[in-house]
Order: structure tokens, then C-alpha cells, then sequence
């Protein structure tokens, strides 16, 4: 009776050191997939952009989106849905603790501690109206400005508008960078990007309808 505790231990032990050994930890975007958004948590905010054979470390799995180091221009730890990703790459750095997988009033708690200042469906203390969607705004008249996939705190990378933007583009922002120098923006029929902050309008309008400025919409 003892010996078959024992092989069964065995057995449990060894399948599960094998799935250990199994798991790959190093990873890139497909060659056939152009872009991936790099997000705050799962199914969240728009936080960067990896593009076809960007690396990716693998640190963990919730669902269908894996957290870990991206590659890229992107380079910081966030989630990336598992099913444009393909084993391979060369990201080396491991992120330190676990991604956030908050929802609702955490998510945006969460962005605005880690990257954000300011968020246009959230105010602490002020209001909350859950939202997916930007805040439409145009770009300020007499300036022209670009897009770009990725911001790292200091500068903008890939730039991913050939022809500079003008007042008559139709843009909704999203949220507002720590830095204070970049906003994440939708293009109309476009993808979601870093556009610098000085090329809207002092005053944005939030979802509560109200238009504010950085520091009276500040949430950090």
C-alpha cells in the first residue's frame, strides 16, 4: 500500500516539475500581426504598442493574456493577449510582483498610481462613469501633430502617422501621462496612440460633460 502512495506521489511530483520545465518564458508577436496593444490589465487601458516579432517575457497567465516584460519600443511590464504571441524572442528582464486584473474604479486607480494623471472617466472624489471610450476633442487650431505607438515616460516612439494631423482630425482622448507630456488618443477609424499633451486644448471635457484642466482633473 505504501509503495503505491508512493509511485502515485512520484507521479504527481514529476508531472507537475515537468510542466514546469514546460512553460516558456520567452516569447514574441507573430511575423503576421502588424500591432498588439500593451495594456494596464487584462482587457484595459492602452499603455503601449508591440508590433510583429517584438520580444515578450513571460512572467504570468490570467485567462487568455499573459503579464511580463515587453520588448519593443513598448518596454515595461503589462498584459498582451496570448493569442497573437509565439514562443521565441530575446526579452531578458523579468518583472518583479504580479500585473494588476482590476476592474471598474481599481482600474483606473491602478493606472493613475502606476502611469497616468489624469483619466476622463474618473475624478477621485469627484465622479466615476465606467467607460471603455475617449472624450472627443480636436487638436488645438494652427497646430499640426503626430502619433505615436509608444511613450516611456520622457519620449515618444514609433511614430506611426506619415502626415502630421490638423485641427480637422477627429480624436477622443483617453488619459493623461504621469509626465504630463503625453495623452493616449483614438484617431477616428484608427488605433489608440501617444499624441504630446500641448497639441489639445487647455481644457479637455471628461465624461461627466465637464471640461477641465490637467490639475483640476488630476487623480494622483
Amino acid at each position: 500500500m505504501r509503495r503505491g502512495l508512493f509511485v502515485v506521489v512520484f507521479a504527481i511530483v514529476s508531472v507537475f516539475a515537468s510542466s514546469i520545465c514546460a512553460q516558456t518564458y520567452q516569447w514574441k508577436v507573430k511575423s503576421t500581426v502588424s500591432d498588439v496593444y500593451v495594456r494596464s490589465n487584462p482587457n484595459g487601458f492602452m499603455v503601449g504598442t508591440l508590433y510583429a516579432n517584438d520580444s515578450f517575457r513571460w512572467k504570468h497567465t490570467n485567462g487568455s493574456d499573459f503579464w511580463g516584460r515587453c520588448g519593443g519600443t513598448a518596454q515595461k511590464c503589462a498584459w498582451v493577449p496570448s493569442e497573437y504571441m509565439t514562443p521565441g524572442g530575446s526579452a531578458n528582464v523579468v518583472c518583479s510582483g504580479s500585473g494588476s486584473t482590476a476592474t471598474g474604479v481599481g482600474s483606473r486607480q491602478h493606472l493613475l498610481a502606476t502611469y497616468a494623471k489624469c483619466v476622463n472617466d474618473y475624478v477621485p472624489g469627484v465622479f466615476f462613469i465606467d467607460s471603455s471610450s475617449g472624450s472627443r476633442v480636436h487638436i488645438s487650431a494652427g497646430l499640426t501633430a503626430h502619433l505615436y505607438g509608444n511613450y516611456d515616460g520622457n519620449s515618444f516612439h514609433h511614430q506611426i502617422t506619415s502626415t502630421a494631423l490638423d485641427s480637422g482630425a477627429v480624436l477622443d482622448w483617453r488619459w493623461i501621462s504621469d509626465s504630463g507630456e503625453a495623452v493616449v488618443v483614438k484617431l477616428q477609424n484608427g488605433p489608440w496612440a501617444f499624441m504630446r499633451r500641448d497639441k489639445l486644448p487647455t481644457q479637455l471635457r471628461y465624461k461627466d460633460d465637464n471640461f477641465r484642466t490637467d490639475s483640476q482633473g488630476q487623480g494622483n
